[in-house]
């Protein structure tokens, strides 16, 4: 399965902090800025590389990495890509969660 980025980006104020947070949303991933870095934000949001096989490059260590999660549950470990019918003509791909039958947009 390819994995795309998706990277979501906040205002975040902790404790003495105030600034921006990219999330990607594959592999949770985080990267804090100040506001006047924004464009420094935007560069890793465009390099950042994640999926299985850059697991050991990165902060998903060990003998099984995961970087999806259910959006609903949590779990890691049974998430799967799956062809939805949206019409006669129409299909798209969605990922589903073994668990709790959890389904969403890919």
């Amino acid at each position: 399965m390819h994995i795309l980025n998706r990277i979501y980006i906040t205002p975040v104020t902790v404790a003495d902090f105030t600034g921006l947070t990219g999330l990607c949303l594959n592999c949770w991933a985080t990267h804090s800025v100040t506001p006047d870095q924004y464009p420094e934000l935007e560069q890793w949001a465009q390099r950042h590389i994640c999926g299985l096989e850059h697991a050991a490059s990165g902060a998903i260590t060990g003998t099984s990495a995961h970087v999806l999660a259910c959006l609903y549950c949590g779990a890691t470990d049974d998430i799967s890509e799956v062809l939805v019918t949206i019409d006669e003509r129409t299909s798209e791909y969605a990922l589903r969660c073994g668990l709790c039958d959890g389904m969403w947009a890919a």
